[in-house]
């Protein structure tokens, strides 16, 4: 024992020396590795980034939030691409270049012209605001857009402000990618028709949004009275109905009277919203109109109307 404390006392500096440089080694080495962790967690984080698809801050998933299905990357990447696009415009207040990503069939129904489109969704939206805002995959083409005041902008936040829209992205007869807004998915075409009663029905279109449809009827009188396609008194007389059976009845309160009413040799184009959110599976199979009134004049004079005897029209859609 006594000849160790006298080779310490002896070599005290060169064992402090040697101490220093051990602890220092240890110390690049611990150092050296954790740097190493980091840009591999970075990698690794990066390689998940690119196989996810998980472009930017703004896309929430790379997956459907319906299905829970993983969307294709090319198909993810493609159709955000034209959404931040079309979110860049709007910020920069570049309401022309917005307005063209728009389809063809969203400005033939909602925004006919470009002052449409700033007073019915730019400046509900926007305000003439700097917006942030994420993206998610709905279902299908359509994406969930969240739209939120930017803080950093504005110096102002209220999650009340917070603006949701569906988006359905679509390409164009050129290939182009162009845009469905305001929650409006799309237009089908149909054009099938009925005859009965010397009434002609023909089902022309659907103008499809995520919380309702819109179809488009032509309806012709060739029949020698007046006629009313339903009276309105009864939620549940003028519906659609899907495969399933399930029954979606119309936006009643919408309409008027004069409106169902087509004259003698008359001829009128009817639009009627029905209360049918929309899914990617749901299928339409008919539209019926169970109280229609075939003499008008005649129904007018009843005073139990109650009587009468109503006819039904349905017609494919």
């Amino acid at each position: 024992m006594y000849k160790i404390i006298r080779f310490f006392n002896q070599n005290r500096k060169k064992i402090y020396k040697v101490i220093l440089i051990i602890v220092f080694i240890i110390g690049i080495i611990q150092l050296l590795n954790a740097l190493a962790k980091i840009e591999n967690n970075s990698t690794n984080s990066n390689s998940v980034i690119s196989d996810n698809n998980i472009l930017d801050k703004e896309l929430v998933s790379d997956k459907s939030a319906v299905s829970g299905e993983k969307v294709q990357t090319s198909k993810l990447s493609s159709e955000t691409e034209v959404i931040k696009e079309f979110m860049q415009y709007c910020n920069d207040k570049n309401l022309k270049s917005a307005y063209e990503l728009i389809s063809d069939e969203c400005k033939e129904e909602m925004f006919a012209t470009i002052d449409d489109f700033k007073e019915i969704y730019y400046l509900p939206t926007f305000n003439g605001e700097n917006k942030i805002y994420t993206m998610e995959n709905w279902v299908g083409d359509i994406y969930k857009i969240e739209i939120n005041d930017n803080m950093l902008s504005t110096g102002k936040y209220d999650k009340n402000n917070t603006i949701i829209d569906y988006i359905t992205v679509e390409k164009d007869e050129d290939g182009e990618y162009k845009l469905n807004i305001n929650n409006y998915i799309g237009k089908t075409s149909i054009d099938k028709e009925i005859e009965k009663n010397d009434i002609k029905i023909r089902a022309i279109e659907a103008d499809t949004y995520k919380d309702y449809v819109i179809y488009t009827f032509e309806v012709t009188n060739n029949s020698k009275r007046t006629i009313l396609l339903d009276s309105l008194s009864n939620i549940d007389t003028m519906y659609i109905e899907d495969s399933k059976g399930v029954k979606y009845s119309s936006y009643m309160h919408e309409l008027s009277q004069k409106e169902l009413q087509i004259g003698i040799s008359g001829k009128r184009q009817i639009k009627i919203k029905y209360y049918s959110k929309y899914g990617s599976t749901k299928k339409m199979e008919k539209a019926v109109f169970s109280k229609v009134i075939l003499d008008y004049e005649k129904y007018e004079y009843l005073s139990n109307k109650s009587q009468f005897d109503y006819s039904t029209l349905e017609i494919e859609i």
